[in-house]
């Protein structure tokens, strides 16, 4: 039976919670109560609901959804569906054998209430601040639709958001954010940022000597299969065949 081979890329949790201006730690909010809640938000929802924000016009984001939340232990599985642009019901798919200039289109009909997008899939272990990107058959990890994803949920439907009263004359609002029930509203900050995972090393140990440092050594190979980098006089020896390269599938390590 055929088996997914899966790459696991795993990031930094550097802020999760809410901040004041210019502060480094958070008033209150971590990831195992962003998930904690975020888990019962979504609980008996419909997959249309679990959306947090809208397109935005300045980088042009598709809106995500909540594919699926689930625990185990003090482990996280995270699924996010991202949604792709589709066209008055219809997404679009090019023919690939259809030659460039003439290429052929074919509009493929969405099921009603259909969502067009793909799945990625994301474990936390909030005891260390640290998640994993999942990646099955396709080459995005979708770190960064996940991040504006979770970072929208705390700015607008955590359990944390002040509302302003509704009126029926006015939009509510929020104006602010707080960790008690009887606590009072604080003008503060939701974020969700993250880095890339850095393996422990000597990294230090170069800082701290870089001015010793003489020499870098780069490594690497040379594929003697790949068409060569020739002059047109070259190439116009081959083509009458006084020049003729010879294959190699070999290669050839340089440093």
């Amino acid at each position: 039976m055929p088996q997914d081979k899966a790459k696991i890329t795993f990031y930094k949790i550097t802020e999760c919670g809410f901040y004041g201006r210019g502060e480094e730690a958070p008033e209150f909010g971590n990831m195992q109560s962003l998930l904690s809640s975020l888990e019962e938000w979504s609980g008996g929802k419909q997959l249309v609901e679990t959306k947090t924000y809208e397109p935005s016009g300045i980088d042009e984001q598709m809106p995500c959804y909540l594919l699926n939340i689930h625990r185990l232990n003090n482990n996280w599985l995270v699924t996010i569906w991202n949604e792709t642009p589709s066209t008055d019901g219809q997404t679009a798919s090019a023919v690939g054998t259809s030659s460039v200039g003439n290429a052929e289109i074919v509009m493929n009909e969405l099921p009603e209430g259909g969502i067009p997008g793909f799945a990625t899939y994301f474990w936390f272990i909030p005891d260390l601040d640290v998640f994993a990107s999942i990646r099955f058959q396709h080459l995005i990890t979708g770190q960064k639709p996940m991040q504006l994803y979770m970072e929208s949920y705390l700015a607008e439907f955590s359990p944390y958001v002040v509302l302003t009263d509704p009126d029926d004359d006015t939009d509510i609002e929020i104006i602010g954010y707080k960790a008690a029930d009887d606590g009072e509203a604080q003008h503060l900050y939701p974020r969700f940022r993250t880095c890339l995972f850095r393996k422990p090393g000597n990294r230090q140990y170069l800082f701290d000597n870089a001015q010793f440092i003489r020499k870098i050594i780069c490594k690497s190979s040379l594929k003697l299969s790949r068409p060569e980098d020739l002059a047109d006089w070259q190439r116009f020896l081959t083509n009458v065949r006084l020049r003729r390269a010879e294959p190699n599938d070999e290669s050839v390590k340089i440093k």
